[in-house]
């Protein structure tokens, strides 16, 4: 999966995935998208301005987008629905380490 983060989130879903539909997929998505000041700020070695924003991601993405849509990951509603959101999660896995693993190398 080949993720450019100066695209538009349409283009995000490149390889054959879904585009997301659901208000959730296009939130926690537009969030991970303004994480992406995270490599010039490790690069400065700024630290204290990385850690809050990334700490409230990932309370965001635990505490909010996963718990909102349980009902959605257990394909309870509509499959497609299910595979839309069970594919954005590696997205949003695959973004983060791309900024961190080009920052540490």
């Amino acid at each position: 999966m080949n993720i450019s983060h100066e695209r538009s989130i349409d283009c995000w879903f490149e390889s054959g995935l879904s585009k997301p539909v659901n208000p959730m997929d296009h939130w926690i998505l537009s969030f991970t998208k303004s994480l992406i000041f995270v490599k010039q700020e490790m690069k400065a070695y700024r630290l204290y301005t990385v850690v809050p924003k990334l700490v409230g991601f990932i309370e965001n993405l635990t505490n909010w987008y996963v718990k909102m849509n349980r009902k959605r990951f257990k394909a309870d509603e509509e499959k497609e629905d299910c595979l839309t959101a069970l594919e954005t999660l590696p997205v949003l896995c695959k973004t983060l380490l791309d900024q961190y693993t080009r920052t540490m190398s």
